[in-house]
């Protein structure tokens, strides 16, 4: 992938992580002339970015500190992701996560790290976790509801209770707002 320092949202489906990383790591290789600085960076203008499919995608890899426009991280069907690190730690503009059937992560959520999770509080508005059928807690995570926020469960069987999960809201409209409906849990 050539460097493309003005895209502002890139779809990546069925294909290799590699030429992704390759686009990433160029600045640093030499084979590229452009200064190192995160608003020289190949994608730094990139706010949406979405992995559909993407066999070899293991991990959230560190270079991803150099997407610092990112607002909204979708992943889907990613059956090797075992882990978000240390990626999504660095991703400072970030929103909106939304993660749709990656059987990998489940034993990451089970060991919810709050240092991770702690690194997306204050600025995260919107989550959405999909087809995490052993997934028995939410993360610590907070939920900006000034921010027109929201939840998203979807095949999260294992979830009862939403107790964890804190918003910036009203305590007293927090139980009026999340409605139970067959397994789905929304919060309005």
């Amino acid at each position: 992938m050539p460097l493309y320092p003005h895209l502002e949202s890139l779809w990546l489906e069925n294909t290799s992580m590699k030429p992704f990383q390759q686009t990433m790591e160029s600045s640093n290789s030499g084979l590229v002339q452009i200064p190192t600085t995160t608003s020289f960076s190949p994608l730094s203008k990139l706010t949406k970015l979405d992995f559909f499919w993407i066999e070899d995608l293991e991990c959230l890899p560190d270079w991803f500190k150099s997407l610092t426009s990112l607002k909204r991280l979708r992943i889907w069907n990613c059956s090797k992701l075992k882990d978000l690190r240390p990626g999504i730690q660095h991703l400072s503009s970030l929103g909106e996560l939304e993660i749709h059937i990656c059987d990998g992560l489940e034993e990451m959520f089970q060991n919810d790290d709050a240092i991770m999770w702690k690194a997306l509080n204050e600025r995260l508005h919107s989550l959405w976790l999909e087809e995490f059928h052993k997934l028995e807690a939410l993360p610590q995570v907070d939920i900006d509801g000034a921010a027109n926020g929201s939840l998203g469960l979807a095949g999260c069987w294992g979830i009862f209770s939403l107790v964890e999960v804190s918003y910036k809201v009203a305590p007293l409209l927090l139980s009026a707002l999340l409605l139970p409906t067959k397994r789905y849990w929304w919060l309005l």
